[in-house]
């Protein structure tokens, strides 16, 4: 009998291979200037879309949610100073498909804490670097589904 070896999925953008290397701690992507801003932040998005739905369900109690945005602020205390717990409360419930307005939150706070949010959920549920990329090539997608192009 034959194993079959399923091909490591591709990331095509430095968006994608940036996320693995800041996620894994492996250098696959060195840290560079961003030139789209908001296509890197879609690219984020999507990928943040994706882990918490894994995680979450669209019928998970608001007080759970809540909870977890607590302690990834209390786990995060620096990085997170300038971000209200409510801010990732709320990115996270619009994720799961509730209507809020997570325009008002600043960009660089949403991609802190989609980042931040999307590692903790790969740790978390000991997700493999191949399903990581998996993933991650699927936000690509995404994001140029939804008119971005990220780098």
């Amino acid at each position: 009998m034959f194993k079959v070896r399923r091909r490591e999925p591709e990331l095509t953008t430095l968006g994608g291979r940036w996320l693995f290397s800041e996620i894994t701690g492996k250098d696959i992507e060195p840290k560079r200037n961003i030139k789209d801003q908001r296509s890197e932040l879609a690219l984020w998005h999507a990928a943040f879309e994706l882990a918490v739905r894994s995680a979450f369900d669209n019928d998970t109690p608001v007080a759970e949610i809540s909870a977890f945005a607590q302690r990834m602020h209390d786990r995060f205390k620096p990085e997170f100073a300038a971000i209200p717990p409510i801010d990732s409360e709320a990115l996270i419930r619009a994720a799961l498909g509730e209507d809020l307005d997570i325009e008002a939150i600043k960009p660089r706070h949403r991609g802190l804490v989609y980042v931040v949010v999307l590692s903790i959920i790969v740790k978390d549920k000991a997700i493999s670097d191949t399903d990581l990329r998996r993933l991650l090539a699927t936000a690509e997608n995404v994001a140029r589904e939804r008119g971005f192009t990220p780098e």
